[in-house]
């Protein structure tokens, strides 16, 4: 048939699997009394064929072919050593064609762990553990993600009464390579670790790490970088019951080669507790940024004092300040903040919670020019709806996207990673489900955005939160107030502040009975401001009914409708799974579930996503037998793709 292709694997796995009696890692206490097991082991046998379709390429050859011995062990010495390992000895051989113009093809050895440990009653215990492992991931859409992995790791634990501790050294090698339709990807990663950590009881606690990483891009020379990583923790308990505390952090962080990076940070932290039911928390920390072309240094202090008058109600003061020197200029803030937290127990065993938080801010800006530079900006990117980056006016050709240990740098594009939208003054990422960008991720975002040169704005936030909660339900309304006033400089388009209202008004659910379950959550957000404005309603359902003693139904329901107020752009999103599972004795089961998931973006591609599943499972005395197949369906926008999946499994235990 022209214009599809056909993936046909046909896979044969022997799979030998000797198991000791435990393989958990073992204390020198527990070897002590530590006495000999039996081994056992299963001869498994697998069949796999998979068909993939894809009507946009006409031919995608693959294969793989896999041998298997899987062994687990251990050699042990009373009060002397322990030795374990767990090994995957694996012989494969694949030809994979993601390109018109490359194949690839190699025979490798799997997944091995080894370890070590020695010990006595009188000296340092030390164990030493290696391991390999070595994969190659063929995921949703044709992403296909190979590693090889290789790990050496040593530790001593020194048992000194005055200040036990311990030492840990780390080696890591990766190779990964992840490739997409003809996007690819391939790193070399060397990380080099130590790391050492001390208690003294209920005295102070250390420590101290320093993290070495060598990143190398065969595609692209230009994106490789190393990195030094260096962290220090030190906590110390005085006072009565230990319950006074002062932390102090220090960190440190040099990034050269791919956007030359220096961060050094320290913060110190004390808690105190007073008389009458005050306490109080004193927080200083300073933050140094080195970047090409901009460089700062951020001081900030603030105190906090709490007092609870009785035990369902609690009171919180605040005062803080910031000062920082930019290349450009500097800019200062002080704030002020305050709130209560009241909980009263009412009638039907019910919960009723109320808060309510006012904060004051005035922050004061002298630049040189109009550009800014943000650095390292957190946000957590979701499975389905976008984000907005915190400033306005932003440049996008400075965008950077990097995951949240800045080791990947993210590339913007319809079929790449993200992609980056302006709605009014604001700017929005979504997540590219056919990226390297996992749902729920967080990331790190460098952006420069345009702003007056000078000037002073205050800053009112309110927000009031009220929940009445029950055995079985819940309700709650939320209300958040930002508002911002100019004091110095005018309102033009580089310096549109933001006001903001979000209501938010919510159900939850859940009753449970002896054959039936189910639970419900519903959420309706309402955002209004000069920016952008919209309307979010969220509900999920989970429930389950049993039919009989041997047949249970359930069912998952989602929905999310997002739609923009300035603009003509809505989101919608529809997903359904219902499973049902028969199991009339112990020794067989059946189970089955589609799923159905729908994405409809105004401003994008629709996604379609069809699962329909199942497998039955029987044991008759010491075998086992498998039955699996999988049908899958992916359509977004112009792409498509089929997957058809069969699988048996059969074990022979002894």
């Amino acid at each position: 048939m022209r214009g599809l292709t056909l993936k046909k694997i046909i896979g044969c796995t022997l799979l030998f699997v000797l198991i000791a009696g435990t393989s958990a890692p073992l204390s020198a206490q527990q070897v002590a009394m530590f006495r000999m097991t039996k081994l056992t082991g299963s001869l498994k046998l697998r069949f796999m064929d998979e068909r993939r379709i894809k009507p946009q390429y006409s031919k995608r050859p693959f294969f793989k072919e896999t041998l298997e011995l899987r062994n687990k062990g251990f050699i042990i010495s009373p009060n002397v050593f322990l030795f374990q390992w767990v090994g995957n000895l694996s012989l494969s051989q694949e030809h994979y064609v993601y390109t018109n113009f490359e194949q690839y093809s190699k025979a490798r050895f799997l997944n091995h762990y080894l370890s070590g440990s020695f010990f006595n009653r009188s000296a340092y215990p030390t164990s030493f553990v290696w391991s390999k492992l070595n994969n190659v991931l063929n995921t949703d859409y044709g992403v296909r993600t190979s590693y090889d992995i290789n790990r050496y790791q040593a530790s001593t634990i020194f048992n000194k009464k005055f200040l036990p501790s311990t030492l840990r050294i780390g080696i890591e090698e990766m190779r990964e390579e992840w490739s997409r339709e003809g996007w690819a990807t391939r790193l070399n990663q060397l990380r080099r670790t130590i790391q050492y950590d001390a208690h003294r009881g209920n005295k102070s606690n250390i420590s101290l790490s320093y993290d070495l990483l060598d990143i190398r891009d065969r595609i692209y020379a230009d994106r490789s970088y190393v990195s030094h990583n260096a962290h220090l923790n030190f906590i110390r308990y005085f006072g009565r019951d230990s319950s006074q505390t002062w932390n102090g952090v220090f960190r440190f962080y040099r990034r050269k080669g791919l956007r030359n990076y220096q961060n050094i940070r320290t913060i110190q932290t004390m808690q105190l507790k007073h008389n009458y039911g005050f306490s109080s928390r004193y927080r200083y920390s300073v933050s140094s940024i080195h970047l090409k072309n901009y460089s700062s240094l951020l001081q900030t202090a603030f105190f906090t004092l709490n007092h609870q008058l009785f035990s369902s109600l609690n009171t919180t003061v605040g005062a803080g300040g910031t000062y920082g020197k930019l290349t450009d200029g500097k800019e200062s803030s002080y704030a002020f903040n305050g709130g209560v937290n009241y909980i009263k127990h009412v009638p039907l065993s019910g919960n009723l919670r109320i808060v309510y938080n006012r904060a004051y801010s005035i922050e004061d800006r002298h630049l040189k020019g109009t550009l800014q530079t943000v650095v390292r900006e957190r946000h957590l990117l979701g499975t389905d709806l976008p984000i907005f980056l915190d400033e306005r006016n932003i440049l996008i050709s400075t965008i950077v996207v990097y995951d949240e240990r800045g080791e990947i740098i993210y590339e913007e594009g319809e079929n790449k990673d993200y992609i980056v939208r302006v709605i009014d003054d604001l700017v929005e990422i979504y997540r590219n489900p056919l990226g390297r960008i996992q749902g729920n991720q967080s990331i790190l975002v460098d952006y420069q955005f345009r702003t007056l040169p000078s000037m002073r704005y205050s800053t009112n936030t309110t927000i009031f939160n009220i929940g009445l909660s029950f055995k079985w339900i819940s309700f709650y309304y939320r209300v958040n107030h930002h508002y911002q006033n100019l004091l110095r400089g005018s309102l033009e388009k580089e310096s549109l502040l933001q006001n903001m209202l979000i209501k938010t008004i919510g159900l939850k659910m859940s009753r449970r009975g002896n054959t039936w379950g189910t639970s419900l959550f519903v959420e309706q957000k309402i955002r209004e401001s000069n920016l952008v404005a919209y309307r979010l309603l969220e509900v999920r359902n989970i429930s389950f009914l049993q039919l009989n003693r041997v047949m249970t139904l359930s069912s998952k329901f989602t929905l999310s409708l997002f739609d923009y107020t300035h603009v003509n752009r809505n989101i919608n999103i529809y997903s359904y799974r219902p499973e049902l599972q028969w199991y009339p004795t112990n020794l067989f089961s059946i189970k089955v579930y589609g799923e159905l998931r729908i994405r409809r973006d105004s401003a994008s591609y629709e996604q379609f996503i069809l699962d329909l599943a199942g497998f039955a499972q029987w044991y008759w005395r010491v075998m086992k037998l498998r039955l699996s197949y999988h049908r899958q369906t992916w359509r977004i926008g112009p792409r498509q793709l089929k997957v058809n999946r069969f699988t048996v499994d059969f074990e022979r235990y002894f």
